[in-house]
C-alpha cells in the first residue's frame, strides 16, 4: 500500500524517486557495463584458443608438406592431413602449385560429398562468420611454391560465444533485478521514517498543530521527530496566545475607528485651516528673528526676510539680485554646493550645518544653516528653504572656553606634577624615620608596654602615611601622564598564588579564612605586570579590612576562549546601592567624618579602576549590605591596545606595594 502511494503521490516523493530512478540507472549502466566487458574478454579469450589451434593445425600441414611432398605420396599426405585435421574445424582443403593446379583437394569432418558441400556454403553463405578462409604460400626445399587454402568451420566457437553472451547476459540481468530490488526496498527502509516525518511537518505547517510524530526505535529520525514534535508544542502555544491577542485587537479596533473617525474631522478641519496656515508663514517668515531664505535649485534667491538681509548689511533688492554662493565665504562654497546636490537628489532629508557668510562690508560671520528641500505637486525639487542663524558671538565664547579649559587641563597637570613631587619628598624622610622606628622596636624589645605600645602606634601611624603617599604617588602618575604601561606575559595563577601567601597571615591574625581556587587549564595573559598586581593587592587588602568575619574566596575563571576573569569574593560589611555609583572616585567613602570605623583615604578603588582601563579590562561590583561583596575582573588574554605610551616608565623604587 505504501509502494503504491509512492508512485501516485509524486510531488512528496519527489526527491524518493528522483533517488530511486538515479541508482537505478547508474545500477543499468554498471551492468551494462560489467556484461560488455565480462563478454567481450570471455569471446576474445575463446577466438584466440580457437585461432591457437588453427595455427598449431596449419602449421603442422605446412611442415607434411615441406617434408614429404611429391607425387607418388600424395595419398599418404592425405591421409596424414585428414588425421591431422580431424576435429580442428577444417571443411575444406586445397592445395595449388604455381600454374593454379589443383594438386589436393580434401573435402574433411564430414563434408565429402559434392551435394554437402555445396548445401554447407550455400548456409555459410549468409552467416560469413562461421566461415573463416586461411591462406598460406609454401616453399618446397626445390624452390617451387605452393599456395595452401584451408576453410575452418567456426560455427561450433560462434555458437559458444552465442550460449556464453547468454550467460553473462542471464547473470547481469539476474545480479541488476537482485540489486536494484535491494536498493528500493532499501531505500524504504530509509526514507519511510522521512516521509511519515515529513507528512506530519506538512500537516503541522497547514495549521493542524495537534499532529505529533510517532516514530518507534532508536535512530537519529527520533530526535528530529522529537524536534519538530516540541516546535509544534510551542506554535501551539503561540496559536493560543495569537488567538488571545486577536481578541483583545479586536475590540482595540473597534476603538481605533472611533478615533479614526475623529482623525478624518479634524484633517477637514486641518484642510480648512490651510489658506490660513500659508498666510501665517508668510508672516513667520516676513517677521522671524532669524534669518530666512529661499532660494531655486540652482542657486538663485528668491526671496529672504529682514532678519537675513539686515544681517549681512544689504538691503532686500541688492540680495535678491545674487546668489548663495556669491554670500557664502570662497572656502566653504564646496560644502554648500555638495549639501544642496544632496537634498536635490533626495539623498538627505534635510540639512544642519555650520559655514561663514561674507557681509556687504566684508567682514566674515560665522551662521547655523539648517535647509529643507520642498517638492511641487509632481514630486519634483522646487525650491530649497533655509534658516539662518548668527553665531559669530558664540563661536567667539567658544574660543575663550576652549582656552581656559586648555589652561585648566594644564593647571590640573601641575597640580598632579606638583603632588607627585610633594609626596616623593614626604616619603624619603617618611622612610628614614620608618627605618629607625624597626631599629628603636629592636633595641627597645624589653621595655615597659607603654613605650612600646608609643612605639608601636607610631610605627603603625608611619605605615599608614606611606601608605597614602605611595597612593598619591601612584594615582598622580597615572593622572599625569607619566605612568608608562609595559604589556608582557603574565601568568595570574602564579600572580594570585603569590598574593594570597602575602595575605595569609593578616587574615589569620583576624580570624578570617581566605582561599584561592583556580578553575582554568591556562591563566596567561598579556597585561601591565605593576599595575595588574596592585589591582589584586587592593581589592584583597579591601576584602580583609572590610571583612569582620566569615571569608574571602578568591576565583580564576575562564569566561570565553579569549577572556579570563577573577572574582574576589567577601562576607564583609558590604556597600549600599546608593554609595556604588561613587565606589570608584578618588577621595570617596562611605563612611565619612572623624569618627568613622576604618581608616582610608577613598584613593585605594580609584587607582585600581585606572589600573584596570589602562589593561584594557573590565571591573563589576555586586554587594548586599551586611552580607558582603563580589568584585570581578575581566581580562583580554591580548591586549586590545595598540598604541604603547611613550612615557618614562616609573623607577622600581617608585613601584611602592600598597599593603602595608
Amino acid at each position: 500500500m505504501f509502494i503504491k502511494q509512492i508512485f501516485y503521490d509524486k510531488k512528496k516523493n519527489k526527491f524518493h524517486l528522483i533517488f530511486l530512478i538515479i541508482s537505478i540507472l547508474f545500477l543499468g549502466v554498471a551492468t551494462f557495463l560489467f556484461y560488455s566487458i565480462a563478454s567481450s574478454k570471455y569471446e576474445n579469450s575463446l577466438k584466440s584458443a580457437q585461432s591457437g589451434m588453427e595455427e598449431l593445425v596449419i602449421n603442422q600441414i605446412t611442415n607434411l608438406i615441406k617434408l614429404n611432398f611429391d607425387s607418388s605420396s600424395k595419398e599418404i599426405i592425405e591421409e596424414e592431413i585428414k588425421k591431422i585435421s580431424s576435429n580442428t574445424g577444417i571443411i575444406n582443403l586445397t592445395l595449388i602449385n604455381s600454374n593454379d593446379s589443383v594438386l589436393i583437394d580434401l573435402k574433411l569432418n564430414g563434408f565429402k560429398e559434392q551435394s554437402d558441400q555445396s548445401t554447407f556454403l550455400q548456409n555459410f553463405a549468409s552467416q560469413t562468420n562461421d566461415l573463416f578462409k586461411y591462406s598460406k604460400i609454401i616453399m618446397l626445399p626445390n624452390s617451387k611454391a605452393l599456395n595452401l587454402v584451408c576453410d575452418f568451420n567456426r560455427r561450433q566457437l560462434n555458437d559458444k560465444i552465442i550460449n556464453l553472451k547468454i550467460e553473462i547476459g542471464l547473470i547481469s540481468f539476474l545480479f541488476f533485478v537482485i540489486t536494484s530490488l535491494a536498493l528500493f526496498f532499501t531505500s524504504l527502509v530509509i526514507m519511510l521514517p522521512l516521509q511519515k516525518i515529513s507528512n506530519s511537518a506538512v500537516e503541522i505547517s497547514s495549521g493542524d498543530l495537534s499532529k505529533r510524530i510517532e516514530i518507534n526505535g532508536k535512530n537519529e529520525f527520533i530526535d528530529i521527530a522529537n524536534s519538530i514534535n516540541n516546535l509544534a508544542d510551542n506554535l501551539q502555544k503561540a496559536n493560543t496566545h495569537v488567538e488571545k491577542l486577536n481578541k483583545e485587537l479586536k475590540y482595540q479596533f473597534r476603538d481605533k475607528i472611533g478615533e479614526l473617525n475623529y482623525e478624518i474631522n479634524q484633517r477637514r478641519q486641518a484642510e480648512f485651516s490651510l489658506q490660513q496656515s500659508e498666510e501665517q508663514f508668510r508672516l513667520l517668515f516676513e517677521m522671524a528673528p532669524i534669518g530666512m531664505v529661499i532660494s531655486s535649485v540652482f542657486g538663485k534667491i528668491l526671496k529672504v526676510n529682514a532678519a537675513f538681509h539686515t544681517t549681512l548689511g544689504y538691503d532686500e533688492k541688492e540680495i535678491l539680485e545674487k546668489k548663495l554662493k556669491d554670500l557664502t565665504y570662497p572656502e566653504d562654497r564646496e560644502l554648500d554646493i555638495r549639501l544642496h546636490e544632496k537634498l536635490i537628489n533626495g539623498t538627505r532629508p534635510s540639512a544642519y550645518y555650520e559655514k561663514r557668510l561674507v557681509r556687504k562690508d566684508g567682514k566674515i560671520i560665522h551662521v547655523i544653516v539648517e535647509a529643507v528641500l520642498v517638492k511641487n505637486k509632481a514630486d519634483k525639487p522646487s525650491h530649497i528653504i533655509e534658516q539662518v542663524i548668527d553665531i559669530t558671538e558664540r563661536k567667539s565664547v567658544e574660543r575663550e572656553l576652549i582656552f581656559a579649559k586648555e589652561k585648566a587641563e594644564e593647571s590640573d597637570r601641575l597640580k598632579s606634577a606638583f603632588l607627585a613631587q610633594m609626596s616623593h619628598e614626604i616619603r624619603t624622610p617618611l622612610n628614614v624615620i620608618l627605618t629607625a622606628m624597626s631599629i628603636i622596636q629592636d633595641e627597645l624589645n624589653n621595655t615597659d608596654e607603654d613605650s612600646k605600645e608609643i612605639i608601636d602606634s607610631v610605627s603603625s601611624a608611619g605605615k599608614r602615611l606611606q601608605r597614602t603617599i605611595d597612593l598619591i604617588l601612584n594615582i598622580s602618575a597615572v593622572q599625569s601622564g607619566s605612568y608608562a604601561h609595559q604589556f608582557v606575559s603574565l601568568d595570574l595563577d602564579k600572580e594570585l598564588t603569590g598574593l594570597l601567601s602575602e595575605f595569609k597571615t593578616i587574615a589569620n591574625e583576624k580570624g578570617l579564612s581566605i582561599s584561592y581556587t583556580n578553575k582554568t587549564k591556562n591563566g596567561e595573559i598579556k597585561a601591565d605586570h605593576y599595575s595588574v598586581v596592585q589591582i589584586f593587592q587592593n581589592l584583597i587588602d579591601n576584602a580583609i579590612k572590610y571583612t569582620l568575619k566569615g571569608s574571602i574566596d578568591i576565583y580564576l575563571e575562564e569566561l570565553s576562549k579569549d577572556r579570563l576573569q577573577v572574582i574576589i569574593k567577601d562576607t564583609g560589611i558590604g556597600i549600599s546601592k546608593d554609595y556604588i555609583g561613587n565606589l570608584f572616585s578618588p577621595f570617596s567613602q562611605e563612611d565619612v567624618g572623624h569618627k568613622r570605623e576604618f581608616e582610608g583615604n577613598g584613593l585605594g578603588l580609584a587607582l585600581v579602576k585606572k589600573y584596570v582601563e589602562i589593561n584594557d579590562a573590565e571591573i563589576t561590583v555586586d554587594s548586599v549590605k551586611d552580607k558582603g561583596s563580589t568584585f570581578t575582573v575581566v581580562f583580554n588574554k591580548k591586549p586590545l591596545t595598540k598604541n604603547k605610551s611613550k612615557n618614562i616608565p616609573l623607577n622600581e623604587s617608585n613601584r611602592v606595594s600598597q599593603h602595608a
